[in-house]
């Protein structure tokens, strides 16, 4: 009986082991189109945000080194700019110019302090769109007092294809400004 019972253990455990396990199939999740098309734009809307803030530092660098050239070359042809200054309707490449060298005539040692520097994003989307924005602190001297000035500023920009210019809105206390340094 007890050979019975071993053999029958025997046959018991070699035909548990034998049977054919069920293969489990791993199913892939299901991709989601939508989220991945999402996050490629996302990444391509970076780097496009970093090419642009290239640009706006290079931008900035020849603002302050009244380097009128460089700055030109920045700057799309058919640029719209916004004036910070109130009831200043001219939103031409060409008055943004005048308005530049009217700074760089008036002030030396103009120089940008504090920035920061953020990715813009699309008004209805609120998705990243490639522009550049940034707040920060303007210096610069008066050049026929010598007084110092410093002032608040915020600039947002929009580039073309080309990576240059094309749309910038400036916003800073002109009158403030004037006032602080005695400008008529």
């Amino acid at each position: 009986m007890k050979k019975v019972f071993i053999a029958g253990m025997i046959a018991v455990t070699l035909f548990s082991c034998s049977q054919p396990q069920k293969q489990q199939t791993q199913t892939a999740a299901p991709v989601d189109t939508a989220a991945a098309a999402a996050a490629a734009k996302t990444t391509e809307m970076k780097m496009l945000y970093e090419k642009n803030l290239g640009t706006l530092k290079q931008f900035i660098t020849a603002f302050e080194n009244k380097d009128a050239a460089a700055r030109a070359s920045l700057i799309a042809d058919n640029v719209v700019w916004h004036s910070p200054a109130y009831g200043d309707m001219d939103s031409s490449g060409t008055h943004w110019k005048q308005m530049t060298q009217m700074f760089w005539d008036n002030f030396d040692s103009l120089k940008l302090k504090n920035a920061v520097f953020l990715p813009g994003v699309d008004q209805k989307t609120q998705m990243l769109d490639g522009s550049v924005r940034y707040y920060g602190e303007w210096s610069g001297i008066y050049k026929k007092n010598k007084k110092k000035a410093d002032w608040q500023f915020y600039g947002t920009y929009d580039f073309d294809k080309d990576g240059k210019v094309v749309n910038a809105s400036q916003y800073y206390d002109v009158g403030g400004l004037k006032n602080a340094v005695g400008m008529k």
